[in-house]
């Protein structure tokens, strides 16, 4: 009997893998775009891993929690990558599918935006720190990690300018050495943050340099795919600012609940049951999303293919196909031992007690990665064809699932608690994201008449 199982479950896993194989056959950029991202997440992985106990061990939990609330401010400029970047990646993308002798206008065009939001929001989020630190409930000494955050607001704009046109060039890879950049800067910060007195400070200025190293790498990229930097001349035209803000709102709007998804379990915790709370809270929850750069990589690589099948009139199922394939891998290879060896993982990682008080958070986001990653392929569907309204409204329906299972959630649950509230959200997100995928895109390959804009 065991041996039959066990040539069935061989079959199964050859089967998998061999469909994997002959789907990724001939893609060459595909495959470069895959493994720069997993090899680059690999090693930040390694380097927060190491990074993250360290700072526990010399600041204490207070600090690490008062370190993510205040990156929360940073997180909300991250809204202007949809914003204002989705957009021109996406026309630029389309322009590029059809040959489009004057596809670089795009371009031209969207840098007198860019430029714009960089001088409002840099200028608005700078004025407004001591506020911002009131708000958060944190003391006037945090008012510089604030304004150090709005000069960092600048240089994530810039990378969401750059970034588009990498995107549009299927130069993921190019995006993931970028990042690598950022990345690095996080985990440093951490390490070096653990042994100063003002550590969250220091980490928050590190990321700041992290950002610039980003945008300048991007800022190289960009220009040695275009030839130079003639196309980032500005070209004012208020048609194209409109069709910006047309595809750019819903996403923002999108951008916005997911912060809220990601964040109001965090604030929900801090305020209930209080720092040190917090601290086993989110280490349980950012021990899962670790590995969410694996589908990541591959709705990133296959993202602009889409978007040109789509462009053009051609069949996708052969990319969506790679998609759910890995994340069935990631969710029976990766999350499913998270599962079930929470505990253990948690104790040998931080400490037995440590372990005690978060594994059932660890196994609740465990659940609800998994459920995640099954949204990042419908997710990766809808926003290639534009459909930005849509993915607005499931997101909105999200977080109100979010706000009514918080709000009735008994205390008596602790911090799993908030970790039930999250895995209902995201679940929510799913069914709706999927059932308006169902509805323009199937598995064959089928789609819909692209939409015919530049």
């Amino acid at each position: 009997m065991s041996v039959g199982l066990e040539r069935v479950a061989t079959q199964v896993h050859r089967s998998l893998f061999g469909r994997l194989g002959d789907l990724l056959r001939g893609r060459r950029q595909h495959v470069q775009n895959v493994s720069s991202y997993v090899v680059a997440r690999i090693v930040t992985a390694a380097m927060y891993l190491g990074a993250v106990p360290l700072f526990l061990r010399h600041q204490g939990n207070a600090a690490y929690g008062i370190l993510g609330l205040a990156l929360i401010a940073f997180t909300y400029v991250g809204i202007l990558d949809l914003t204002i970047g989705y957009p021109v990646s996406l026309r630029f993308s389309r322009a590029l599918a059809r040959n489009n002798p004057r596809a670089t206008m795009v371009l031209r065009r969207a840098a007198p935006v860019f430029l714009a939001v960089t001088i409002v929001v840099t200028t608005s989020l700078y004025l407004s720190s001591p506020e911002i630190a009131r708000l958060l409930k944190l003391g006037s000494h945090f008012v510089v990690i604030f304004r150090l955050l709005a000069v960092a607001a600048g240089f994530v704009i810039a990378s969401a300018y750059f970034c588009a046109v990498l995107q549009a060039y299927n130069r993921v890879d190019w995006i993931n050495y970028s990042r690598l950049v950022l990345d690095f800067s996080k985990a440093g910060g951490l390490a070096i943050g653990a042994f100063v007195p003002d550590g969250v400070t220091v980490v928050v200025a590190v990321v700041v340099a992290g950002c610039a190293g980003k945008a300048a790498a991007e800022f190289a990229f960009a220009a040695k795919l275009l030839g130079g930097i003639r196309d980032f001349r500005p070209a004012p035209s208020w048609r194209s600012a409109q069709m910006m803000w047309s595809l750019g709102a819903p996403m923002a709007l999108l951008a916005i609940t997911g912060v809220l998804l990601n964040s109001a379990d965090r604030i929900y915790v801090d305020r209930v049951f209080g720092q040190a709370a917090l601290a086993h809270y989110t280490i349980g929850a950012d021990l899962c999303s670790r590995a969410y750069f694996i589908i990541w990589a591959i709705t990133g690589s296959v993202y602009t293919s889409y978007v040109k099948r789509h462009a053009t009139g051609r069949p996708a199922g052969s990319l969506l196909r790679i998609s759910f394939y890995v994340a069935a891998g990631v969710s029976l290879l990766i999350y499913a031992p998270i599962f079930i060896a929470a505990k253990q993982i948690l104790a040998l990682w931080i400490g037995q007690d440590f372990a005690r008080v978060s594994a059932g958070v660890v196994r609740l986001m465990a659940l609800n990665a998994v459920v995640y990653v099954l949204t990042c392929v419908y997710y990766t569907g809808l926003q290639a064809q534009g459909k930005s309204r849509t993915l607005a409204a499931g997101g909105l329906a999200a977080v109100a699932v979010m706000v009514l299972a918080l709000a009735l959630m008994p205390r008596s649950l602790g911090i799993e608690g908030a970790a039930v509230a999250t895995l209902a959200a995201f679940s929510a997100q799913l069914f709706l994201f999927r059932h308006a995928f169902m509805r323009t895109v199937s598995i064959s390959g089928k789609i819909p008449e692209p939409v015919r804009q530049s």
